[in-house]
């Protein structure tokens, strides 16, 4: 699926408009129940929620009238156009490989996975979404101790505005899961936390870990803590700097595919791969000679060529654990009829309104001249032409 707020809302503005109203109502309605319940469950958060301000994360209605995030500064979506779909997707996949770590037992592997069991003493969330995983889980498992990390507030708050959180809480206190929300917490201080469960009964073992987002920091942390399972003192005595991961070449989306880090690499076995590399390294070579002398001597370092669930080519994360895609071809395709569909729609650059400072260079000149020949264009025509214009 395409997450990008541009693919999954409607064409027609007014359209739009009509299924926004349509759920508002039901946002309002969760909003107080919402209140209500962390008023009587979970009180501190209830000044939290009443003095945040959004910041990067807001909802928005799919053309399907279900809701989704938006981080308003990329225009990135969290879920797919159905995210109900994807976290019982996610689910299914976790219930069958559910990731753990030992407090005690040592056996040398860094990821362990097993089916989730009926109970466990506790679980640890990452990444809070709209919530629906939170409900499904307490529902399936019978969790003593479930602790949710939401590093932004404003995903909290969108959960707020889409779940029931009632019906969640009530769920909790009727099968004895007590339920831990670490509102603007990125599991930095893990280790501590760890230890204070150990509090709360010592004969703690195995630690069950649910991801639901990619972060920088949260995602160093579950590797910390798989790398270190069965090291008792590294895990609860230690004190860990998490710097996450913050270069450019390590960036994942939220919602990546395999949160539930269910995936065991495979080498892509294409039997065309190696005549596609020789042919691409000679157009390189013609063409490109520094591209080419550059590719002689590269080395994968964060992302790696892979083949996927799907039987297809993919790039894999290794050390996060994410694929970069859900489906090459599929996506691939939409992109690319979107695109033929909606030339004009959202481009960055000729929708830039002057310069400031800059207003006098030729780029934003001409950009102030082109703007009304570009309106002119998206009154007459919306869909790429079937000539092609070239321009030397």
């Amino acid at each position: 699926m395409l997450k990008f707020i541009q693919y999954q809302i409607n064409d027609d503005t007014e359209a739009q408009q009509v299924l926004e109203k349509q759920v508002s109502a039901g946002i309002a309605k969760n909003i107080n129940g919402n209140i209500a319940a962390f008023r009587e469950h979970i009180p501190s958060l209830v000044e939290i929620i009443d003095s945040h301000q959004v910041q990067q994360y807001s909802l928005f209605c799919t053309k399907e009238q279900q809701l989704n995030i938006v981080d308003f500064s990329t225009g990135r979506a969290f879920y797919g156009v159905n995210p109900q779909q994807d976290v019982s997707e996610e689910l299914a996949q976790y219930f069958k490989a559910a990731s753990y770590f030992s407090l005690m037992d040592a056996d040398g592997h860094t990821w362990r996975r097993r089916p989730l069991p009926n109970s466990v003493d506790v679980m640890l969330v990452f990444g809070m979404g709209l919530g629906y995983h939170l409900t499904e889980l307490i529902s399936n498992c019978r969790i003593r101790f479930l602790v949710v990390y939401e590093p932004n507030l404003d995903m909290l708050m969108c959960s707020v505005q889409t779940h029931d959180w009632s019906m969640l809480l009530d769920t909790a206190r009727a099968l004895g899961t007590h339920i831990f929300i670490q509102a603007g917490s990125d599991a930095s201080g893990i280790t501590s936390e760890l230890a204070e469960l150990l509090q709360f009964d010592a004969n703690l073992r195995d630690i069950y870990v649910y991801r639901h987002q990619f972060h920088p920091v949260m995602d160093e942390v579950i590797n910390y803590l798989m790398e270190n399972s069965g090291d008792l003192d590294k895990l609860t005595k230690a004190k860990p700097l998490f710097a996450g991961y913050q270069h450019a070449l390590d960036y994942v989306p939220e919602h990546a595919p395999n949160t539930a880090a269910v995936y065991q690499e495979k080498k892509l076995n294409d039997s065309q791969a190696e005549k596609k590399f020789a042919a691409n390294m000679e157009a390189l070579q013609r063409f490109y000679p520094e591209i080419y002398q550059s590719m002689l001597v590269y080395q994968p370092a964060n992302w790696f060529l892979v083949e996927d669930h799907n039987g297809q080519a993919n790039v894999f994360h290794r050390r996060r654990q994410a694929f970069l895609y859900s489906d090459l071809e599929v996506e691939s395709r939409e992109i690319s009829d979107y695109f033929i569909s909606h030339p004009f729609k959202d481009d960055v650059v000729i929708s830039q309104k002057g310069g400031g400072k800059l207003w006098k260079y030729l780029h934003f000149d001409i950009i102030e001249n082109l703007n009304p020949v570009m309106e002119t264009v998206l009154e007459k025509q919306t869909r790429l032409p079937s000539r092609k214009l070239i321009l030397y």
